[in-house]
């Protein structure tokens, strides 16, 4: 049975009914059960990218908004998804390009831009912010942001208008008597060492004009916690004295962003979603200067891992193995951190915790050895709820980096049954199918897979044959990849001819797998780049999902180059010929792949 010839006598220029809806996440929930039962469908987005409506939009989406608690129900009927996962939620430090990346921001902290300032102009937070100063951040992005993108500079820093209206609501949260302030006094007890150090190193490096604790001439301060003797704790005690208010306003910054990811944890977990968390294999400059015993030197210069154009501290990892080693409590501390908050966690750039590369040319082969000091780490703070497979590993690496195969191209044993990132980015006949992996000895539960994520090229990019040059290697695969579909499909040579044809076999391929993924970039059928890698810039890391996304998300599937699930599922079920054993559901996937087209 061909796709296009199947009928249907319904309208097509309409949204869903309310009664088709339901039929329609009927149909696609059975039908990804007849595939692979119980899986995950992860939706990968970074948070402030997520969708906003103009009259409450500040810069940034949260997931704590009415807007994007509207947006998720609406991706979770039409896309099966049961699992939201979002990019590193840390304080991010500002370049001159205007680059904003998440992955060189904080381990152990929040950034600001995880406030939702409208929650706390709501009685739930006691009003602390007046309405006036709400819409004040509101007007001032208006003005100053750039259509389609996240506006950053108008919450980060602390001239912004963002931080402003934090500063009103935080002394009106120490004036109002009423507040039961139990819950802060508590949240600063638990997490007294981290919020501290961090606050004293935001006193400091403004006190040093900005800079960088490395080019801090005074040496007590530059090395403020490496073996604290007399004289270093007279200063901390002196900084804690005389900047209590703003080491008060940091720690209070820290709550909120804290209880606003906690609603919208809540938010997704009641719509029966899970929230996983991105824990990213670096360190901020402040964590480095705070526990600088727990990073690997090589002549008293932090070493750093992966490519030099991370420029990311490397953990001690000749003592890492060490129980109470400064770098085993530090890698425990940051698991710690991401445990408490996400209900699942995706580890990047987990081959470092494996084999890392690193700048002092250091070898090691750590097999599973660190991996499990992270499960045992995950396990202890979820106790009864820890479940391995919430445990994500990105393992995928350059081929001078890192392989998960052995030399035999079968999965290297402590690897098989742990959850790993699969892409299909750079697709071939031996790796990112579903295909590929059963080849070499990979389960089908001990994978997550999908066209890309936040790293590589777009879909749309690729199959527009744009050719790109990433190090001076070509990274334009199209062909090749249209060759291998061809094969997996069982299609004629002159098939997959237009872009749109090799969008839908890509989207479909990840389909028939048991856990599968889908970064909102190629949900949307979009072409920038989010990370250009070496060439990022200013738009990098900003592009948003728009307040009217379901007219954004029809466009794009009706181009082709947007997702349609029930377009990729009908594939699959061609390609296990399950059009013919289960003919009737088949019959409703193509129905509704049709009214999402047309």
């Amino acid at each position: 049975m061909k796709l296009g010839k199947v009928q249907s006598n319904l309208s097509f220029k309409r949204e869903l009914t309310e009664k088709e809806l339901r039929d329609y996440t009927q149909v696609l929930s059975e039908a990804k059960s007849k595939i692979a039962k119980g899986g995950k469908s992860i939706f990968i987005v970074h948070e402030p990218c997520l969708p906003e409506a103009s009259s409450t939009d500040t810069g940034v989406g949260h997931l704590s908004s009415n807007t994007s608690s509207l947006f998720f129900d609406y991706i979770k009927n039409y896309m099966g998804i049961n699992t939201v996962e979002v990019l590193p939620p840390g304080e991010i430090y500002i370049k001159t390009s205007g680059f904003y990346n998440t992955y060189n921001g904080s381990a152990l902290s929040l950034g600001t831009q995880g406030i939702n300032l409208e929650l706390l102009t709501t009685p739930k937070f006691n009003s602390i912010l007046p309405k006036k100063e709400f819409l004040k951040v509101v007007a001032k992005n208006s003005e100053s942001q750039k259509p389609g993108f996240a506006n950053y500079e108008n919450i980060i820093g602390k001239d912004s208008q963002h931080e402003k209206a934090l500063r009103i609501a935080f002394d009106n949260f120490k004036a109002d008597k009423s507040i039961d302030k139990t819950a802060f006094e508590n949240y600063k007890t638990e997490n007294e060492d981290v919020l501290d150090k961090k606050a004293i190193y935001q006193i400091l490096k403004e006190k040093n004009s900005g800079k960088k604790w490395t080019e801090w001439k005074n040496e007590t301060e530059r090395d403020l916690y490496v073996g604290v003797n007399e004289k270093k704790q007279k200063l901390i005690n002196s900084i804690k004295k005389s900047k209590r208010k703003e080491i008060e306003f940091y720690k209070f910054k820290q709550f909120i962003a804290d209880e606003h990811l906690k609603i919208g944890r809540e938010n997704l977990n009641q719509k029966g979603m899970k929230l996983f968390g991105d824990c990213l294999i670096g360190f901020s400059e402040d964590e480095v200067w705070a526990y600088r015993d727990a990073f690997k030197k090589d002549k008293n210069k932090i070493v750093n891992v992966g490519p030099p154009i991370w420029k990311l501290p490397a953990l001690d990892y000749d003592t890492i193995l060490e129980n109470g080693s400064p770098a085993n409590e530090l890698l425990k501390k940051k698991v710690e951190f991401f445990a408490k908050r996400y209900d699942g966690i995706r580890f990047d750039c987990s081959w470092a915790y494996v084999s890392p590369k690193l700048s002092d040319n250091s070898k090691f082969d750590f097999k599973g050895k660190i991996l499990n000091i992270i499960e045992n780490t995950v396990e202890k703070v979820k106790g009864d709820k820890f479940d391995k497979n919430d445990l994500i590993h990105e393992f995928e690496a350059g081929k001078d980096d890192f392989s998960i195969f052995e030399e035999d191209k079968k999965i290297k044993p402590f690897l098989r049954n742990r959850m790993k990132v699969i892409t299909s980015a750079y697709l071939s006949d031996e790796y990112g199918t579903t295909e590929a992996m059963a080849k070499a000895g990979v389960p089908i539960d001990s994978y997550v897979i999908g066209v890309g994520n936040h790293d590589p090229h777009p879909l749309r990019l690729l199959a527009d044959g744009v050719l790109e040059k990433i190090n001076g290697r070509d990274s334009y695969r199209k062909n090749g990849q249209t060759d291998v579909l061809r094969e997996i499909f069982k299609l004629k040579q002159d098939s997959i001819e237009k872009p749109t044809d090799f969008v839908k076999y890509k989207f479909a391929e990840p389909m028939s797998a048991k856990n599968n993924m889908i970064f909102y970039m190629d949900a949307f059928g979009r072409s920038e780049r989010f990370d250009s890698q070496e060439y990022n810039g200013w738009a990098n890391y900003r592009y948003r999902i728009p307040a009217d996304y379901k007219n954004q998300y029809q466009k794009a599937v009706k181009s082709g180059y947007g997702f349609n699930p029930m377009d990729a599922l009908a594939r699959v079920f061609m390609k296990k010929n399950m059009d013919n054993s289960d003919s009737s559901l088949f019959a409703k996937i193509v129905k509704y792949a049709k009214i999402l087209t047309e």
